[in-house]
C-alpha cells in the first residue's frame, strides 16, 4: 500500500494485483487471486493459471508448449518425433490433445516386451476365427496374410470367397465337350460338369479333345438280333435288325423265323419239282 497526498487530504493506494480494504478503520491491500476470480487471461485449454504476488503467470500444461506469446499454448504434436512409438513398421502415431497414442496398423496387434519395446505381430485371423470367409461347399480354406487374409472359391464356383455360387460351365459355355449339337452333351454337376453321350455312342477322350463315337453294336455282337436269318444293320446311334430272304419276323424287333413256302399251293403244281421245306432251299427229283 502507498499514500498519495492531495491538496488538503490523501489516498491509500494498493499495487496492481491488489484490492483496498478498510475493516473497522484498519486499512489493508489484499492480493487478487486472478486464477481464482477470472480475471486471468491465460488460454482455456493447455494453460496453467498460477497466482503471483501482485499477479500471475500461465504456464503450457504437460502435453502443450507456448506459441511465443505469455497467454496461450498450442498442442505438441509428439508424433512428428521419429519413431515416437517405435521402429517397427507396422506401427501408427496418432497425436491426441494432448499427448499421443502408439497402435498398429489392421491385422496387427501390439507387442510390448519385458524391455518397453513396442512392436506389432501379425494377426491370424484364419486361427482365431476373425475371418469372413465362406464355409459351404466350394468355398477354399482362409489363408492367413501379413496382414490380412484372403477368401476364395474352389474350381467350379464363382464368387468372392465370403461367398461362392456353383459355376454352369453347360451354360456359359466354359465345357470342353465340344460339338453338343450332335451326340454329345454337357451335364452341369455342383462344382463341375460332365461330357454324356447318347445312347448308342460311346465316350472318347483323344489328348483332351472329346467326342461321341457310334458303337457299331453289329460289329461288336452288343446286338440283340436272331442268330439265323436276321440280319443286323447298323444305324446312327442304334441298329436295326431285318430278315434275312426266306425268313419273316415273327412279330418283335429282333427275331426271324422261317417262312414255310410249301404252305403256298402254287409251289407244289410245278412240273418236275420236288419243294422240300428246308428253309426255302428247291430239290429236284
Amino acid at each position: 500500500m502507498s499514500c498519495v497526498n492531495n491538496v488538503g487530504t490523501f489516498d491509500c493506494v494498493c499495487d496492481s494485483g491488489y484490492t483496498f480494504e478498510n475493516n473497522a478503520g484498519v486499512k489493508s491491500c489484499v492480493q487478487i487471486d486472478e486464477c481464482d476470480d477470472g480475471s486471468h487471461e491465460c488460454c482455456a485449454v493447455g494453460c496453467i493459471c498460477s497466482d503471483l504476488p501482485g499477479s500471475y503467470e500461465c504456464t503450457c500444461d504437460s502435453g502443450y508448449e507456448t506459441d511465443g506469446t505469455d497467454f496461450n499454448c498450442v498442442n505438441i504434436n509428439e508424433c512428428d518425433t521419429a519413431d515416437q512409438c517405435g521402429t517397427d513398421a507396422q506401427l501408427v502415431c496418432t497425436d491426441l490433445e494432448p499427448f499421443f497414442s502408439c497402435d498398429c496398423n489392421p491385422g496387427w496387434t501390439m507387442n510390448v516386451d519385458g524391455g518397453g519395446t513396442n512392436t506389432c505381430v501379425n494377426d491370424d485371423e484364419c486361427t482365431d476365427n476373425t475371418h469372413n470367409c465362406c464355409t459351404h461347399a466350394g468355398c477354399s480354406a482362409c489363408v492367413d496374410a501379413e496382414p490380412g487374409f484372403t477368401c476364395g472359391c474352389e474350381s467350379g464356383y464363382t464368387g468372392d470367397g465370403t461367398s461362392c455360387a456353383d459355376v454352369d460351365e453347360c451354360d456359359d459355355g466354359s465345357h470342353d465337350c465340344g460339338d453338343t449339337a450332335g451326340a454329345m452333351s454337357c451335364n452341369n454337376l455342383v462344382g463341375s460338369f460332365e461330357c454324356v453321350c447318347d445312347s448308342g455312342y460311346t465316350f472318347e477322350n483323344n489328348a483332351g479333345v472329346k467326342s461321341c463315337v457310334q458303337i457299331d453294336e453289329c460289329d461288336d455282337g452288343s446286338h440283340e438280333c436272331c442268330a439265323v436269318g436276321c440280319i443286323c444293320g447298323d444305324l446312327p446311334g442304334s441298329y436295326e435288325c431285318t430278315c434275312d430272304s426266306g425268313y419273316q419276323t415273327d412279330g418283335t424287333d429282333f427275331n426271324c423265323v422261317n417262312i414255310n413256302e410249301c404252305d403256298t399251293p402254287e409251289q407244289g403244281s410245278k412240273s418236275g419239282l420236288f419243294f422240300s421245306e428246308r428253309s426255302g432251299v428247291m430239290d429236284h427229283h
